[in-house]
């Protein structure tokens, strides 16, 4: 089973590079949509595969990704598989700008 998905706004690519590359460089087994397809259904089915792969789900915050359906979508089938939630704050939004479930996850206010 694969380490971690790593969720994250168009956006705030860069930064879920970087992530990603000190991931692996700790071992870790990461997988990451890094593609600019269309949210099409084979699409989906494909990144609900790479979650259910996972043990451990990483929701990039900012405020891109918080607006995202797409991101807000894989969080909740993150949770609803049962996946540990890690929530690592890029950009400062508000707790009530999260989805549901990494807002129960975060700690402290984060603006």
């Amino acid at each position: 089973m694969a380490d971690v998905f790593i969720c994250y706004a168009r956006k705030d690519r860069n930064f879920a590079l970087k992530l990603r590359d000190g991931l692996t460089d700790h071992k870790r087994e990461v997988r990451i949509d890094l593609t600019d397809i269309p949210p099409t259904a084979e699409w989906r089915k494909e990144i609900y595969s790479h979650i259910e792969a996972v043990d451990n789900f990483i929701f990039i915050i900012s405020a891109d990704s918080c607006a995202s359906t797409v991101c807000k979508d894989e969080v909740a089938y993150a949770e609803a598989y049962h996946k540990r939630l890690i929530p690592v704050v890029f950009r400062l939004v508000s707790h009530k700008e999260l989805p549901p479930a990494i807002c129960a996850h975060s700690m402290g206010s984060l603006h």
